[in-house]
Parts: C-alpha cells; structure tokens; sequence
C-alpha cells in the first residue's frame, strides 16, 4: 500500500467522528460596503466611481466540528455611485454569488476566504454618464468576531476581477480589453450577523 494511500485512510478515520457531528447553518448579514472602481481607458482616460451603501448578505454553510467552514454566500448592494470627472451621481446595484471556506478558532473568530462566482456591478446612465455593467469574479478575504452568544461582526475584503462590459457606449463585443487598458475595483465590507 502506497504512503499516501495509508495517510488518507488514516486522516479519514481520525476525522470521520468529527464530520459526522458537523451542522449546518444559515447566516442572514447587514453592513456597510465603500466600494472604489476605477477603469482606465485605451486613452488614458480615467472615470472613478465611489460607492457607500448599506448591503445586505446571507450564508448557507456547513461547520464541521474540528472548526471548518464552507459557506455558499450572496450578498446585495444598491444605492447612488458618485461619479468623476464629469461629477454625477447614478444610481447602481452590486451583487455577488460565492464559495467561501473558513476556519473557526474556538467558536470566537472565523477568518475565511471565498472565490465570488458570480459578480455584477450595473451603473445607470445619468445625464452626463453612459450606463455600464461589469460581471465576472471576485477573490474575498474576511474576519468575524463574536460578540454575544449568536451575534458576529465581521470585515470582508473584495478584489473584483471584472471580465465582461455591457452598456450604450460598449458596442464592439463585452470583452474588457477592448475599451480598457486598466480596471481598479475593489470594496469593503463591515457587517453584523446572526446564526442559527
């Protein structure tokens, strides 16, 4: 039998007790996001969005009970994005869909991170602004305290990883490097949730 075959059989056994005791979890969120875009255009030309927005969020996930997470996460924003140079404010909405896995230290901190599979930023067109709306991926880093018995708060960070644009002035194909030399966009997130 080959080493690794007899660490796996080991670690399953050693493991199996604690993942049959695992539970499941539902966590709804509410928290605040300042999310920062910036896209450069084939130009040089530069347009920066600022958003601060309530969000809303919530998890479905699985703890087992040696202390590891894996959470299915989807969060919302909307609100008004302050846009420059041409200084305007439109409105916007966000949403990403996630996979996130963490690590519990004894039930009082949890640090995860989580691959967002789904990310769509829409920005309206305002007079002085066309539409736009960004989708691709997000990589997350995060960190929950807990402060009473089933209340955390938490801080995310997101690093967005747009890959397609849609909108008025994106009319040559939804590939990004086709309007833009540079995308800059990442948010975030301070939040307090419950468990159960």
């Amino acid at each position: 039998m080959s080493f690794f075959k007899t660490l796996s059989i080991l670690s399953l056994t050693i493991c199996a007790p604690f993942l049959v005791q695992a539970s499941v979890f539902i966590e709804p969120s509410i928290g605040y996001r300042s999310h920062h875009l910036k896209t450069t255009a084939l130009d040089n030309s530069t347009v920066d969005y600022k958003m601060t927005t309530p969000t809303y969020g919530l998890k479905l996930g699985y703890r087992s009970l040696i202390g590891i997470d894996i959470n299915l996460a989807y969060d919302y924003a909307s609100g008004k994005a302050t846009v420059s140079p041409l200084e305007e404010k439109n409105s916007f909405t966000h949403s990403t869909a996630s996979v996130q896995l963490g690590v519990n230290a004894l039930g009082a901190m949890k640090i995860y991170l989580g691959m967002g599979f789904s990310n769509d930023l829409k920005i309206q067109e305002g007079i002085l602004n066309s539409d736009i709306q960004l989708k691709g991926q997000a990589y997350q880093a995060g960190l929950q305290f807990k402060v009473f018995p089933m209340v955390m708060l938490g801080m995310q960070y997101n690093l967005n990883q747009f890959k397609s644009v849609q909108g008025r002035n994106f009319t040559s194909g939804e590939e990004i490097d086709r309007y833009f030399s540079k995308i800059d966009s990442q948010d975030y997130t301070f939040s307090i949730s419950t468990s159960f």
